[in-house]
């Protein structure tokens, strides 16, 4: 362990803590490249749509509604309900094997380009510090100054700031809850009459403000499971920044990897639970070797295999499983979907199986619907001699899964057929036949 460099700590003590186990505060230093940029613009992108998102519309409902108080979820255009928890088994089983197979083929990704606390960490709340505070050894001097009004005004605005942004965020999280509509209420009104999700605004407000302004690179080192999964599925042939220790003699020792590090981690040392694979450190490296005139790529991304110089493969079991698997959880939700999207009836008799009027017998049936959309339906028998009478025309559907339609049935006795007659009803929708569906009248045998 070097006795100049105060980032060249012990191997089994984390880089964000001391000799006695307290919070070291990580200040990490701005780095240039490509992988820089490429992650400035994938942020841009990821907070434009969570904050977009929820105030979007298809096909007449918010894009994205996960309201677990009423049980309707709705997902791109689609609308589930509590009953469909197979559905949402479905798609979540689709998430956890698309993690699988994007962190076997290419280690954690996820973390270091789209996980929420890497994005609003690196991209707002260390600008805002940085625009308030000044550079790394502005805040550090700061930090380790004695508090005076200077100081006190700008941990004041800072932290304002912080909170402000905070909000922004819970709020938009809540439209994906209750709905932006009555978000907008909402807002609009005296707390006093929604105290619940007011109070659970300022509870969100300060999770954000604590973890994304102060907590920050501890929850992925303390708090995140995904992190100690990498283990389980990453193998030698997983791509993952990593250094080149056949090269060792190339660097300079300048830690500049480590300075840039928002875990504070030595990636000369090997994959690291720590790391979340945002690439600073390769940006930083190579910059370093352009000035000293060596080859860059001492830090890259690479497998295991890789930096041995053997082939890294793509298709092996693990990743082969994965993506197997996951192609079949496609196939079962899309054919799934697909039924459930479709209409489905169900005829329900009366008490009274049938009336007489002369030679006119009448059934009345209970017709249950079940539809995902709020729609017109019209009713069309396809015998002409049977009139089918319903409560309106078009009738229309008040809820988006189930409607009930109390339906009557008149036709002449001699079209029975010992006492029964099997009628095909049309439903249609702007004259579009969604259905054919099949209903059982009954009379007098004679």
């Amino acid at each position: 362990m070097s006795r100049f460099n105060p980032r060249d700590i012990h191997t089994e003590r984390l880089s964000t803590t001391d000799e006695k186990g307290n919070r070291v505060y990580l200040y990490p230093e701005a780095v240039r490249g490509f992988f820089r940029t490429l992650r400035h613009y994938i942020f841009t992108v990821l907070i434009f749509i969570y904050l977009i998102v929820p105030w979007t519309n298809v096909g007449g409902e918010q894009t994205l509604l996960l309201d677990i108080a009423h049980r309707k979820f709705i997902i791109f255009g689609h609308v589930f309900w509590g009953h469909d928890a197979p559905l949402l088994i479905f798609l979540f089983l689709g998430l956890g094997f698309t993690t699988a197979l994007v962190t076997a083929l290419w280690g954690r990704v996820w973390c270091g380009y789209a996980c929420p606390q890497t994005v609003f960490v690196d991209f707002i709340y260390r600008k805002i510090e940085i625009l308030v505070e000044g550079k790394v050894r502005d805040r550090i001097l700061l930090e380790e100054s004695p508090y005076n009004l200077s100081k006190i005004i700008k941990k004041i605005i800072k932290w304002s700031l912080f909170i402000i942004i905070s909000s922004l965020i819970a709020h938009s999280f809540l439209g994906y809850f209750v709905g932006t509509k009555n978000l907008w209420y909402i807002v609009t009104h005296n707390p006093s009459e929604n105290w619940t999700l007011f109070t659970i605004m300022l509870i969100l407000t300060g999770l954000f403000a604590f973890d994304f302004g102060w907590f920050r690179e501890q929850f992925c080192i303390i708090a995140c499971p995904y992190g100690r999964l990498q283990g389980v599925l990453m193998d030698q042939n997983t791509y993952h920044v990593a250094y080149d220790t056949n090269r060792s003699t190339d660097c300079i020792n300048c830690y500049r990897c480590v300075a840039v590090c928002p875990t504070g981690i030595d990636i000369r040392r090997g994959t690291q639970l720590e790391c979340i694979g945002c690439a600073q450190c390769v940006d930083a490296c190579d910059e370093i070797m352009l000035k000293v005139k060596k080859p860059t790529k001492l830090i890259r991304y690479d497998s295991e295999n890789g930096l041995k110089g053997k082939v890294t493969k793509l298709l092996r079991p693990r990743t082969v499983i994965y993506f197997s698997v996951l192609l079949a959880i496609v196939a079962v939700f899309s054919v799934t979907l697909k039924k459930e999207q479709e209409l489905k009836t169900l005829w329900i008799r009366s008490s009274t199986p049938f009336t007489i009027q002369g030679e006119m017998i009448t059934n009345q049936f209970k017709l249950e619907l079940f539809y995902p959309k709020k729609i017109e339906l019209n009713f069309q028998s396809t015998n002409p001699q049977v009139q089918l009478i319903t409560p309106s025309v078009p009738f229309k559907l008040q809820n988006e899964r189930k409607s009930d339609a109390i339906i009557f049935l008149k036709f002449p006795r001699s079209l029975l057929k010992d006492g029964t007659l099997l009628l095909k009803v049309d439903i249609l929708h702007q004259n579009q036949k969604l259905i054919t569906t099949e209903v059982k009248l009954v009379g007098p045998l004679n």
